[in-house]
């Protein structure tokens, strides 16, 4: 109802009701209410002006209405929803009769929908037919079964209801056809045209030229104002072209508009967006950080910083979201074996017990065997005369263990680690089963399970994805069915369709089931709710409130999906393997560009992709392998300000300055075609080799990774790159000083050092 504005009410009683609604207690549905009123009055072409309030007609009126929310034949929606609107509606009145003394008032019993249906139902007879359309809302809805709503409530008003019939069937079966499309811009234009129909009649959209000037100017005033509010422009530049080929294809193609000169409607040339780009976020510290990953990365970074990130807080907070979701998904699963349990000792009880004051009076056994036997749409009806007044529907909903929206999260979460390709759309409205009851989301082969959904994004045969599951995946999978299958069973016997979905859950306690798609918690998430995770989560690590409140709206399963996709990069140091992972159909140079800010960037490509890729030559010189005995390293900072400024040269000009390199791009051309190759060379020496040997061995050898210095990690790999760029070799002197240093190693002198705190 948001799209509609007031036109029908007068403007002294719709001022009224406004001062008024702002008096009243009960304020849940804000200005819905109003304009609810106003819809009834409209399609019953009921009058009522500022005197006529004062009269007995009415208090005809008020009946009526609240008679219209008994059913669903005005407003669609829950029971509990439609008897909230009427009790606003009477305190509304009841505060209007303090500025109107004589407005009629309503005994007890005729407050209530139930007793006012005769009203309505006389009403209903004359209703007028044209707004009846005007206020059926105008859905959308999409090939996943998503509705959205159009304004098109604005251009019935400026351009005539049949321009607006015509502009939302011709939308219509456009996105009817489509996953998930984005109709923010759509929505927009609607508005455009509508605030300036003076401008833009009916009759632009059949004339080549007014149609191209019509969208350029909603591109100036849509770019304009991205710009005036500091939006993302190679964001907006993207969206507005995928707008430009939905107007295309669901107006221009089928001739329903006119076509312009040029053959397209004008765009901006779409541009790659880079990752510095998306994601940013402005801490509490003023500093901008990027938030692709459950990790926040700072743009401005040191390499010391970098080496900190990496090769350190990824994988702790990798660690720490998993141990959290392994122990919820297990508290699930063990209150719903515990209810099975007790359904077993219980008896079904079909006798009413409205006398009851706690669950306990109930009896828990009893209330488990109770829904076990009859389902979960016995004890909601009537929950009330059942149970009495005082048991909450939230406690006998823990004790079934009904599922919730974010109880979910915690197996996606897993499945994720294992999957890093799986992402939200993934598991919004995965299939168990298919349109003729078979199974076909989860099935076991002979070599193990396999798992298959569909990954909106990629679009026609190649959104299918099929993932092999380990035999621990599968049993995650198999818990969730076990969890559901209650509410599947309701679902299944009422004929809903949603019975063949995999994540169902009870939203509001007991309420009826419906299939669950991943929330998140950053827009989601209610105070009490996010103390309770603050409680669940610090129970794996120390951090305080405030450093947990920020971690934890950070997680999502987008977030933890490329934070694994990172991990599997720094594992593997290939591009190829994290594209792979993330399950893109392609290798995508810029692919890292979208999850790591340019400091980032900049530490991989000076410090590892270009000295591992490009061929690494060890010039070794010759001096002592006891230089670990002599130099006695106080710290991990001293041995690594050592290794750094001795174990690697001075970086080859085209490395340090990529502006060098395009205005080189000639003459590095001509070096090549003479067969002469850049190199990156690294300076180790026997003792240079030792020490890296030792610090390798030392972490290698340590029971408590988890514990190592960031610092430490970093130049153990990097031992172990060089060691095997050597071994793989053909200089025989280099291996003699490789043997040499593995002799000589003292991993017990960097014992103390690998451990400490880096500053």
């Amino acid at each position: 109802m948001a799209n509609y504005p007031f036109t029908f009410l007068p403007p002294e009683v719709l001022k009224l009701m406004q001062l008024c609604f702002e008096q009243c207690q009960r304020t849940n549905y804000k200005q819905s209410l109003i304009k609810l009123f106003e819809a009834y009055c409209h399609v019953t072409g009921t009058a009522v002006t500022y005197l006529s309030l004062s009269t007995p007609a009415f208090g005809v009126v008020i009946k009526s209405f609240i008679g219209a929310l008994a059913d669903e034949s005005f407003l669609a929606g829950s029971r509990l929803t439609r008897t909230a609107y009427a009790k606003e509606f009477n305190d509304l009145i009841d505060v209007m009769r303090t500025h109107v003394p004589l407005i009629p008032l309503l005994g007890k019993d005729e407050r209530l929908p139930g007793a006012n249906t005769k009203e309505w139902e006389h009403a209903k007879l004359e209703l007028d037919p044209v707004a009846v359309r005007y206020w059926n809302g105008w859905s959308i809805v999409d090939a996943k079964g998503f509705t959205r709503y159009l304004p098109i409530s604005l251009i019935w008003l400026s351009h005539g209801q049949e321009f607006a019939e015509q502009v939302y069937k011709s939308y219509r079966q456009y996105t009817e056809k489509k996953v998930r499309p984005n109709v923010s811009e759509m929505i927009a234009f609607i508005a455009f045209i509508s605030d300036e129909a003076d401008q833009w009649p009916v009759e632009t959209f059949t004339n080549p030229i007014k149609i191209n000037k019509c969208f350029i100017a909603f591109m100036i005033k849509r770019f304009t104002k991205a710009a005036e509010n500091d939006l993302n422009i190679p964001g907006t530049i993207k969206n507005y072209a995928t707008f430009i080929l939905s107007i295309e294809e669901a107006f221009l193609i089928p001739g329903t508009w006119a076509k312009p000169f040029a053959g397209t409607l004008p765009k901006p040339a779409s541009k790659l967006i880079h990752g510095t780009h998306s994601h940013l976020r402005q801490g509490t510290d003023g500093e901008l950080v990027h938030e692709k990953l459950i990790t926040p990365i700072p743009l401005q970074i040191k390499d010391s910083e970098a080496i900190e990130i990496l090769f350190k807080r990824i994988h702790e907070d990798i660690s720490l979201v998993l141990k959290w979701a392994r122990r919820k998904s297990y508290q699930l699963r063990r209150a719903q074996l515990q209810r099975d349990q007790l359904a077993r000792t219980g008896t079904s009880n079909t006798h009413y017990r409205p006398s009851a004051r706690t669950i306990e009076d109930i009896g828990i056994a009893d209330l488990c065997a109770t829904f076990d036997e009859h389902g979960l749409a016995y004890i909601r009806k009537d929950f009330q005369r059942k149970f009495g007044e005082r048991v909450k529907k939230q406690e006998v909903a823990t004790h079934l263990a009904l599922p919730r929206p974010n109880d979910f999260i915690p197996f996606q979460l897993q499945l994720i680690a294992g999957h890093p390709c799986l992402g939200d759309s993934f598991f919004s409205d995965f299939e168990l089963y298919d349109k003729n009851g078979r199974e076909f989301g989860f099935i076991k082969e002979d070599d193990g399970y396999l798992l298959t959904g569909y990954k909106d994004r990629k679009g026609g045969a190649k959104s299918q994805q099929r993932i092999k599951l380990t035999p621990r995946q599968a049993v995650l999978v198999r818990q969730v069915i076990a969890i559901t299958q209650p509410l599947r069973d309701e679902l299944k016997a009422a004929g809903d369709d949603n019975w063949r979905c995999l994540f169902l859950h009870s939203f509001k306690a007991v309420s009826y089931p419906s299939k669950c798609n991943p929330p998140r918690w950053r827009t989601t998430l209610k105070p009490k709710h996010l103390e309770a995770l603050i409680t669940e989560f610090s129970q794996h690590c120390a951090w305080s409130k405030e450093k947990l409140r920020d971690f934890i709206v950070r997680v999502s399963l987008t977030t933890f999906r490329a934070s694994c996709g990172v991990a599997k990069y720094l594992e593997t140091q290939s591009l190829t393997e994290m594209a792979k992972a993330l399950g893109h159909a392609k290798y995508d140079s810029h692919l890292l560009s979208k999850y790591l800010p340019d400091a980032i960037l900049a530490f991989f490509q000076t410090r590892w992709i270009r000295v591992f890729q490009r061929g690494i030559i060890c010039e070794a010189m010759k001096n002592s392998p006891n230089i670990l005995l002599a130099a006695k390293f106080a710290s991990m900072e001293e041995l690594h300000t050592f290794l750094e400024n001795h174990a690697f040269r001075d970086l080859p000009e085209h490395l340090q300055n990529p502006e060098y390199l395009a205005q080189s791009q000639r003459g590095t051309q001509k070096k090549a075609d003479a067969g002469q190759t850049e190199r990156v060379l690294i300076s180790v020496d026997t003792g240079i080799l030792t020490a890296l040997i030792s610090i390798n061995q030392a972490v290698e050898n340590s029971t408590q990774k988890d514990q190592i210095n960031s610092q430490a990690l970093y130049w153990s790999q990097f031992a172990d790159l060089v060691a095997k760029d050597i071994d793989r070799g053909w200089n025989t002197e280099l291996q003699d000083y490789l043997a040499t240093a593995r002799l000589h190693a003292k991993p017990s002198h960097m014992e103390a050092l690998i451990y400490a705190t880096a500053s």
